[in-house]
């Protein structure tokens, strides 16, 4: 043996092996091997005692209580393998966020209008979460949301839009018009009326500025007055015209 003091040998006289990390009885306090151990197996003298000790483990704190005549280590090395840190007590926070897998907390809540919980800035959204309450609240949506009209009724709503909005033009016209003083509306009738014969006396070289049918007197002095705009445009042209080729004909006079 290189090492006769490393060690202590099992007080079991059947046995009496050196074993290096030897166990001590807490009811007989005799040191034993790891095969004699046990209470029963080296006979112990304390019958009233109960092998059974709640261990400690030194990652999450939690107590683990092994199986009677369990070995102690097994029940620690099983422990430490199912994963004791889930089994770690944490101070609860009320601004960490509830998403699965997401350990991130923020310094202010952020609360989900559906389902209630926190969420940090990356997941309150209802999207980002799966929230429960979004299938709930988007049958709440749809069933407050009126029904919408065929397709087919939609083209007869515009038929019968256009009317309604020719007899309201010509409505506030005709309210525009009765709120004028009594000799403004009949300068603007003769005005009108005078402007609407000089229309037809143009008739024949504009044919396409005819006066429609069913327009308002309003709309026709409007219309007469646009004609008369375009008239004056078209003879501020040509005297432009004329200008220039006079002012041609002067310049090839000076040339030659």
């Amino acid at each position: 043996m290189e090492l006769p003091s490393v060690g202590q040998h099992c007080s079991l006289s059947s046995c009496t092996r050196l074993d290096f990390l030897p166990y001590t009885c807490p009811g007989c306090q005799q040191v034993f091997c790891d095969k004699h151990w046990r209470p029963e197996q080296h006979r112990c003298s304390v019958e009233t005692f109960d092998d059974v000790k709640a261990l400690k483990c030194p990652l999450c704190k939690a107590k683990i209580q092994p199986v009677k005549g369990q070995n102690p280590n097994i029940a620690m090395d099983e422990h430490i393998d199912s994963g004791c840190k889930k089994h770690k007590v944490r101070k609860a926070n009320p601004n960490r966020c509830s998403c699965a897998g997401c350990k991130v907390t923020e310094v202010m809540p952020f609360l989900c209008d559906r389902c209630l919980k926190n969420y940090c800035l990356k997941h309150r959204h209802p999207d980002d979460h799966d929230c429960a309450g979004r299938s709930s609240s988007a049958a709440h949506t749809k069933r407050s949301q009126p029904r919408t009209q065929p397709r087919s009724q939609p083209h007869k709503a515009r038929q019968h839009q256009q009317p309604r909005q020719q007899q309201s033009s010509s409505s506030s016209a005709a309210r525009h018009q009765s709120r004028r003083p009594a000799g403004q509306r009949l300068n603007d009738a003769g005005y009108g009326a005078q402007l609407d014969r000089q229309r037809q006396q143009r008739a024949p070289a504009h044919p396409q500025q005819a006066q429609p049918a069913g327009l308002s007197e309003e709309e026709a002095v409007a219309l007469a007055m646009r004609a008369s705009l375009e008239d004056e445009q078209q003879r501020q042209q040509q005297q432009r015209q004329q200008q220039q080729q006079q002012q041609k004909k002067g310049s090839e006079c000076v040339l030659s």
